[in-house]
């Protein structure tokens, strides 16, 4: 959408100020962003709708690698990651990253409870669900980490 909003205003020489296009650059990027680690594209897209719906932005990760390259590109403000995007577990990238900078996580997961809830107490905001999950839940959580807001802020949210 955003696209097509800059080739009609390309289309309209009166607002080629640097300062209009300075403007629409700094929207998208005051915007929180999440990053979602998740191989299953139906239940990825099912994240990306309840995002959008709260006016976040959303990147998507399908693999151990792209989570790590997404991580460093986008600089998201909350993380919703699968445990395991394919045979081995994303535990140690998780650990990782949450200690570096205390990205809040939400593991999302078909393991075994008792499991993740250890991985999950052991992680500075981190939360998790079992798939399938309960839609109005991860909003929830998502608001928790993110204010509630699509923009950026200051906010925490406490291990669950």
């Amino acid at each position: 959408m955003t696209i097509l909003f800059i080739v009609y205003i390309l289309s309209h020489k009166q607002f080629m100020s640097p300062v209009f296009f300075i403007q629409i650059g700094q929207i998208d990027m005051l915007k929180r962003t999440v990053l979602i680690a998740e191989n299953d594209g139906i239940i990825s897209l099912d994240i990306k709708n309840i995002l959008k719906s709260i006016d976040l932005k959303s990147v998507v990760a399908i693999s151990e690698k792209e989570l790590l390259e997404r991580y460093k590109t986008e600089n998201p403000d909350l993380i919703i990651a699968d445990l395991f995007l394919s045979n081995i577990s994303n535990e140690k990238i998780l650990r990782e990253i949450s200690r570096n900078n205390g990205t809040p996580i939400i593991i999302i997961t078909g393991s075994s409870k008792s499991k993740v809830e250890k991985i999950a107490r052991t992680l500075p905001n981190c939360s998790y669900l079992q798939k399938p999950f309960d839609k109005a839940e991860l909003l929830e959580l998502v608001k928790r980490y993110t204010d509630g807001k699509g923009h950026r802020g200051n906010g925490t949210a406490e291990s669950g």
